[in-house]
């Protein structure tokens, strides 16, 4: 049972992403603040294997790069 519990986190960060890159649409909607946000967040993933830390520090350059553009 523990084992299934493993793959959650992985989960719901890769559910967290389909969300972010389709609009109300349907359609996929990429953007610099995506790509940026999915580039840093991969590149800490690859690094810590955090995915806690991978998820406050993507959506963190989402959330800045958004309010820029």
């Amino acid at each position: 049972m523990l084992v299934v519990l493993q793959f959650v986190a992985p989960a719901v960060l890769g559910s967290l992403i389909v969300a972010l890159l389709i609009d109300e649409t349907g359609s996929v909607a990429i953007g610099v603040p995506e790509v940026a946000a999915l580039a840093v967040g991969g590149l800490v993933t690859y690094k810590t294997r955090n995915h806690i830390l991978t998820l406050v520090v993507g959506m963190t350059v989402f959330w800045l790069l958004r309010a820029v553009f």
